[in-house]
C-alpha cells in the first residue's frame, strides 16, 4: 500500500468511533479498505460490510489477473475505491502511474495533487495517457488547463481525449499551445455537434467562448469587465459573484511598498501587477499552474489579490505575454519577502528533452531569474528575499551551484496563516494555513543588477 493511502486511512480513522474501529478489526484488509476509503460513507458510525463484500467480489472478477494480497492488488483496490470512475481501467495503467508518474516526494498535499491529476487524466485519455504526459514535467502540470475537479467524467467518453491529442500533434511540449482554453471546450463538450467537434482547436474554443459569454452576461450582474473577461477565460462554472466582489474589494487595498518597481533585462520586463489587473487572480491560467480560483492553489490567488503584504510578480516579453510569475508574500516580523515559487509555460525540463533543449531551457531560466536577483539586490539591507523550491520550474540546484541562491534551513520565513477558499458560492477565510510551495526556501543572493 502506498504511503499516500496510509495517510488517507489515518485521516479516515480520525472520524470513526472506537466501537467502529473495534468492530472492523477482525475483517480482511480488503473489506476494511472499502469501509475506510469510501468517502461517500463518511462520517457514518455504522458497520455495513455486505456492500463491501459485494464490491470485493466484483473487483476480483474484474481484476482477476492480479494475485490477491499482493501490493499490486491493494494498490489498484485503493485507487478504484477512491476514484470510482477508474474501475474497469487496465490495472497496468494504474500501477504504472503509481510507480512512475505519481509524485512520491513532498508533503501530503503535493502527493494528493499528483494522484488526483493522474487519475483524472486516466479518465480522459485512458490507454493513451502517456501520449499526453510526455509533453509535461509531471501529472500536476499536465492537468492544468482542465476542469480536473470533474471526477464524474465518463470513462466511456474517449472523443475528448482523442480530440486533444490530435489538436496537439507535432507539439513536443505545449509551451506554445493555449492550454488555458482546454477547460472551456471541456465544459461544453457534450453540447457540441459532431460537425463542431471536427473544427480546429481555436475555432472550437471561439464557439464555446461565445456560449459562455452569453451565460455569464445573462446570469450575473457584471460590475467589472476586466474581471469578467478573466473569469470567462478561466472557464469556471461557479463563484462569479463572490469572486467579483473579492476583486472589487481588493481595489481599495494598497500594494506593499516594496512592489513599486519595474525591472528590465534584455527583452524581458518584470513588475508587480496592480490590483486592477484581474490576471493576477487567474495567473495559473497564464502559466500552466494551479494558482487560480477553483484549483489547488486558489488560496494563494485570493490571498495575493487582497492582502496588503502580498502581490503578484510577473515577467513579460516584448508582446506583454507573461513568461514567468510568482505569488509574493512578506514575513513582516522577519522582514523577509518570499517569491513563493516561479511558474511559467515551457520553463521546466521534460524527460524527453535532449541535452541541447535542456541547456536552452537552463539558459532561459537563468535569464528570468536575473530579474528576481535584481529585485533582491535593490531591497534595503534590512530585507532578505527568498524563493520557494516546491514544484519550481526553475532548476534550483543549478542556481545553488552558481552561487545565485543558498538553501535556508534555520531562518525560514513563515507564511501568514490567513487562507482563502471558494466554497459553496462564497469566499471563506480560515486559519488552516495556506497552500504554499515555499516549504523549501532559498535565499536569493545579491549579485546581479538590472535597469
Amino acid at each position: 500500500m502506498t504511503p499516500y493511502f496510509l495517510v488517507v486511512i489515518a485521516k479516515s480513522l480520525e472520524y470513526r468511533r472506537k466501537d467502529f474501529i473495534e468492530q472492523i478489526k477482525s475483517y480482511p484488509l480488503e473489506i476494511i479498505l472499502c469501509l475506510l476509503l469510501d468517502g461517500d460513507d463518511l462520517p457514518t458510525f455504522e458497520v455495513n460490510d455486505s456492500q463491501a463484500r459485494e464490491y470485493i467480489d466484483k473487483f476480483e472478477r474484474q481484476y482477476r489477473n492480479i494475485h490477491k494480497n499482493t501490493k499490486e492488488y491493494f494498490a489498484v483496490l485503493c485507487y478504484v475505491i477512491t476514484y470510482k470512475n477508474l474501475f474497469g481501467l487496465p490495472s497496468n495503467l494504474i500501477i504504472t502511474g503509481i510507480n512512475n508518474d505519481i509524485s512520491k516526494d513532498g508533503d501530503f498535499d503535493t502527493i494528493e495533487q499528483s494522484s488526483d491529476a493522474y487519475s483524472f487524466l486516466l479518465l480522459v485519455f485512458g490507454n493513451n495517457i502517456n501520449n499526453w504526459l510526455r509533453k509535461f514535467n509531471n501529472p500536476h502540470d499536465a492537468v492544468q488547463g482542465f476542469d480536473s475537479s470533474n471526477f464524474n467524467w465518463p470513462r466511456s467518453e474517449k472523443e475528448f481525449g482523442d480530440y486533444l491529442l490530435k489538436a496537439t500533434t507535432g507539439y513536443k511540449d505545449l509551451s506554445n499551445f493555449p492550454t488555458q482554453k482546454i477547460a472551456m471546450i471541456q465544459n461544453f463538450w457534450f453540447e457540441l455537434t459532431e460537425d463542431e467537434k471536427k473544427l480546429t482547436f481555436n475555432q472550437l474554443y471561439s464557439i464555446c467562448d461565445v456560449k459562455n459569454f452569453k451565460i455569464v452576461n445573462s446570469k450575473y450582474d457584471v460590475k467589472s469587465d476586466e474581471f469578467a473577461s478573466q473569469y470567462m477565460n478561466s472557464a469556471l462554472k461557479e463563484g462569479f459573484e463572490p469572486l467579483q466582489e473579492h476583486y472589487l474589494k481588493s481595489l481599495t487595498v494598497p500594494l506593499p511598498k516594496w512592489s513599486n518597481v519595474v525591472l528590465t533585462k534584455g527583452n524581458l520586463t518584470a513588475r508587480f501587477l496592480p490590483r486592477s489587473d484581474a490576471r493576477g487572480m487567474f495567473l495559473g491560467k497564464h502559466s500552466d499552474c494551479c494558482q487560480s480560483p477553483g484549483d489547488a492553489a486558489e488560496g494563494a490567488a485570493l490571498f495575493g489579490q487582497i492582502e496588503p503584504n502580498s502581490a503578484f510578480f510577473v515577467v513579460e516579453n516584448k508582446k506583454g505575454q507573461i513568461v514567468a510569475q510568482s505569488w509574493v508574500w512578506e514575513d513582516e516580523w522577519k522582514k523577509i519577502i518570499v517569491f513563493d515559487n516561479i511558474e511559467g509555460k515551457g520553463l521546466g525540463y521534460l524527460d524527453t528533452d535532449s541535452e541541447e533543449v535542456r541547456q536552452q531551457k537552463t539558459k532561459r531560466q537563468k535569464q528570468i531569474f536575473e530579474l528576481y536577483t535584481a529585485f533582491s539586490t535593490m531591497m534595503p539591507d534590512e530585507y532578505s528575499v527568498y524563493v520557494g523550491g516546491g514544484y519550481s520550474k526553475v532548476d534550483m540546484d543549478e542556481l545553488v551551484s552558481e552561487d545565485k541562491v543558498e538553501e535556508e534551513f534555520d531562518y525560514k520565513a513563515i507564511i501568514p496563516r490567513k487562507n482563502y477558499s471558494l466554497y459553496e458560492n462564497r469566499i471563506m477565510t480560515d486559519d488552516d494555513g495556506i497552500y504554499s510551495d515555499a516549504t523549501k526556501q532559498f535565499r536569493i543572493l545579491k549579485n546581479v543588477t538590472a535597469n
